[in-house]
């Protein structure tokens, strides 16, 4: 691990419950949550950490659709 990466892992452990569902499963962060989350939190950077949250929260999805494709095969 990075260590410039490390703020947005401790960030992200943070708002690891904060998911919304839907019928088909997860369909991203609950961005109010999240912000809220950080602010509370006084997490430095809340942009730059929201924008690296978003980024790992398209790629946890894209990796829970494959596992999803995979499984339905």
């Amino acid at each position: 691990m990075w260590p410039e990466n490390w703020p947005a892992i401790e960030a992200f452990m943070l708002v690891r419950t904060q998911w919304r569902f839907g019928p088909a499963g997860a369909t991203g962060l609950d961005y109010t949550a999240v912000i809220q989350t950080l602010r509370l939190r006084r997490v430095a950077r809340r942009e730059a950490i929201f924008e690296d949250l978003q980024v790992m929260e398209a790629e946890i999805i894209a990796a829970w659709a494959k596992r999803s494709r995979e499984r339905n095969r």
